[in-house]
């Protein structure tokens, strides 16, 4: 269905999810490295549930100062659910890769995730 084709989507796609919203296919995917934190959610608008699929171009879903490589996505309705790691193991192997919760709103076809974000800025 899509390819590896833009550039912050490294050498890897994987971990497709597809959410059917008011008829249309709705297609999230990870790119790039998990160990990197490069590595981001994609989406690509897609005609029927086995394409040809349409990418949005940059990630929905990137690194912040609280998360970093955030992927393997799902939605729950007005929730998006995907694990991240801690940006202070940039450049080694990061261990650890937690699950976070960022809210899913919509602009027409285009979903917005709010960045990863802690709740509680005060937490290590």
């Amino acid at each position: 269905m899509i390819k590896q084709d833009l550039p912050w989507e490294g050498n890897l796609v994987e971990a497709p999810y597809m959410v059917e919203r008011n008829g249309k296919f709705h297609l999230f995917y990870s790119g790039n490295a998990f160990d990197k934190p490069t590595y981001a959610v994609g989406h690509a608008l897609c005609d029927s549930p086995t394409g040809p699929c349409t990418k949005s171009g940059d990630p929905i879903l990137s690194s912040s100062a609280d998360a970093a490589g955030p992927g393997h996505n799902m939605v729950l309705g007005n929730w998006f659910v995907y694990h991240a790691w801690n940006p202070t193991q940039a450049g080694t192997d990061p261990k650890g890769r937690t699950m976070w919760l960022s809210q899913l709103t919509w602009d027409a076809d285009t979903p917005v995730v709010q960045p990863p974000l802690r709740n509680n800025p005060a937490e290590p």
